[in-house]
């Protein structure tokens, strides 16, 4: 690569990592940054953000983000891509190991996600059918006085056919 190239290639590099942590540093989710380490595990306990996702919120009913999403401060530093230079053959050689770095850290990101999205699916159906199974149990005539009520009748009909009565 002649030396115009390379320097159009390290400014198109230099103009993507500054739209990246632009971009990080934007990013939220209902007025949350989720970029910026406030969803690492690495944080105190209590300033932690839970997901409660059952009736009450009772700590079996609470999702920890922090841990289970575990997002430290994403930007071109903290992901090591400030490094990324194409100066030399040894340079560009690097870089390729720091994009790799980059891409599992975001692909681990990814797994991370989708992990809890399908614990959330997973929990969705059981209260769906914990509902359903309320909603049963609420219209469901009543067995006991049902059961009673046949007892009596069966009493009844068994004294009338002794002559009992």
């Amino acid at each position: 690569m002649d030396n115009p190239q390379k320097s159009n290639l390290e400014l198109d590099i230099s103009l993507k990592l500054r739209a990246l942590d632009q971009a990080a540093e934007t990013f939220k989710h209902k007025g949350k940054k989720l970029l910026d380490g406030s969803i690492s595990a690495s944080l105190k306990s209590d300033s932690h953000s839970f997901l409660v996702v059952g009736a009450n919120g009772s700590p079996e009913n609470r999702i920890n983000l922090n841990t289970s999403l575990n997002i430290p401060s994403i930007n071109s530093q903290t992901l090591g891509l400030g490094e990324l230079s194409i100066s030399s053959m040894q340079n560009e050689l690097k870089g390729l190991m720091i994009l790799e770095n980059a891409l599992a850290i975001i692909h681990r990101l990814k797994q991370r996600s989708a992990a809890l999205r399908n614990h959330l699916k997973e929990i969705k159906q059981h209260l769906a059918t914990a509902i359903e199974n309320h909603h049963a149990a609420n219209t469901a005539p009543d067995t006991y006085g049902q059961a009673r009520e046949i007892i009596r009748v069966a009493t009844d009909f068994i004294k009338k056919s002794k002559g009992e009565y």
